[in-house]
């Protein structure tokens, strides 16, 4: 008799949703998957596929309630310590299985907005005792999203006389590619940051940061001008919110943060040799060791050079086009910081997101089209007080090239009312998943207190490979 025909779920159907509401929608779709007459491997399969990209679901006759509340619950945690495999708020995804098996791990979570990667995946968040894991913190080390808002200013970006004038005016300051050289390259005083002579890597690596200071490299980086609009108490002496002008940008390290993870992930290596080939990945470095001291001066000279690179970039528009003073904030998400986690002290690695403590501000990217959260943080600690960087890819970048229609874009462009400068067939706004499920999955994280809606994008149009 077909599997697929039995009035019992089997086991193996139900270890893909452990958490019990999940297992309770399963039970509710039964009786309509027994009518499909599917096998138990066809059925396992769809299940998998329904567990990893629940979005695709939602719609769904048979399962569109299961793939509903797995959007609600789409933070997935990590406890080694924990009695349980998984806490109950779980959807089900493997997220972190070799971290559980680290000695040095202490609580970690995959966030809305995951994607694929070595070590931590892209939206993954892990604590540690005393220890640090470069492959963790990820290769763009630093990499962050910046925002400016002015109050005071008005070069009429909602017209195609002011975007004309932005274009012509900030355009030669604004560049892409891997080079991305600037013809006067920065100047700034984090060039005499006495942590570049703390290691003869950083050192050879000044100069060519130097010349790549300001530019915004490939991938998902970005400089865009648009329209905020921000509730009462987020702007300082704008009581009342209100809506401004803004610009955002989105760069990391530029090549410097790649050779740096690359640097101390071998010598974690050479120190962890007797891990097993799946854990290598994962190999960490003591803080106490003279390694890991070295790997966190170095990590944290990427963190106030990005910083710098964007308050240049973002100082140098401001005055090409005679604004006025902005209120900033810079949000890093590929990083580790020291941090006190439930009475513990603990490192924190953040990959692909943000620090988002009890009331703290934080940024969470649209798309192209897709407006940018403007949020806080809540006191909730099961995801180590953390958010998603932005929505996370819906498809690879050879499916969205694949996938690309001109005129459907440009479309999408036009209903949005945005202006794209520049940008490649694989960051078309639908290569991103839905903002409302990236909402949804956030839910007890974060609460919005705006939002950023673009008017003009700038992102790399030529055809080079991604640094994201």
């Amino acid at each position: 008799m077909n599997s697929s025909h039995s009035p019992v779920i089997s086991p193996s159907l139900l270890r893909i949703f452990p958490s019990a509401p999940a297992q309770h929608a399963l039970a509710n779709a039964w009786p309509a998957l027994r009518q499909t007459g599917w096998s138990q491997s066809t059925l396992k399969t769809y299940l998998l596929h329904l567990r990893e990209s629940p979005e695709n679901y939602r719609q769904d006759p048979i399962l569109g309630d299961l793939a509903r509340l797995l959007l609600q619950e789409r933070v997935c945690y990590l406890e080694p310590e924990g009695l349980e495999p998984w806490p109950d708020r779980s959807p089900g995804r493997r997220g972190l299985p070799e971290a559980r098996r680290l000695p040095i791990s202490v609580h970690g979570a995959v966030l809305p907005g995951r994607q694929a990667g070595w070590g931590l995946p892209v939206g993954g968040v892990l604590a540690t005792r005393d220890s640090v894991i470069p492959r963790a913190v990820g290769r763009d080390v630093g990499c962050r999203v910046h925002l400016s808002i002015f109050p005071e200013a008005s070069v009429g970006i909602e017209r195609p006389a002011g975007r004309s004038r932005v274009r012509r005016t900030a355009g030669p300051w604004i560049r892409f590619g891997l080079d991305g050289c600037l013809s006067n390259p920065g100047g700034d005083p984090i060039f005499d940051d006495p942590g570049w002579s703390r290691l003869p890597l950083l050192s050879r690596y000044r100069e060519r940061t130097r010349q790549r200071f300001g530019s915004s490299g490939t991938g998902n980086h970005f400089v865009d001008f648009g329209v905020v609009r921000v509730e009462g108490g987020v702007v300082p002496d704008k009581p009342e919110g209100g809506r401004f002008l803004a610009l955002l940008s989105h760069h990391g390290s530029r090549g410097l943060g790649e050779a740096i993870t690359a640097h101390f992930h071998q010598q974690a290596r050479r120190q962890r040799g007797d891990l097993p080939r799946e854990l290598r990945d994962w190999a960490w470095l003591e803080l106490d060791s003279c390694e890991g001291q070295d790997y966190w001066a170095a990590m944290e000279l990427c963190l106030r050079t990005t910083e710098a690179s964007h308050r240049w970039l973002h100082a140098n528009l401001a005055r090409e086009l005679e604004l006025g003073p902005s209120w900033s904030h810079s949000s890093p998400h590929n990083f580790a910081s020291r941090e006190i986690w439930r009475g513990q002290k603990v490192v924190v690695h953040r990959k692909g997101a943000i620090r988002l403590g009890p009331e703290e501000f934080g940024v969470i990217c649209g798309s192209q089209t897709a407006p940018t959260l403007l949020v806080h943080g809540t006191d909730s600690d099961e995801a180590l007080h953390s958010a998603s960087h932005g929505l996370g890819r819906e498809m690879s970048r050879g499916t969205a090239r694949r996938a690309y229609r001109r005129r459907h874009t440009e479309e999408l462009y036009r209903q949005a009312d945005v202006e794209v400068v520049n940008h490649q067939p694989d960051e078309w706004p639908g290569t991103y998943r839905v903002q409302s499920d990236s909402v949804a999955g956030h839910a007890g994280l974060i609460t919005s207190v705006g939002a950023f809606e673009p008017r003009l994008v700038w992102m790399c149009g030529l055809n080079e490979s991604s640094e994201d």
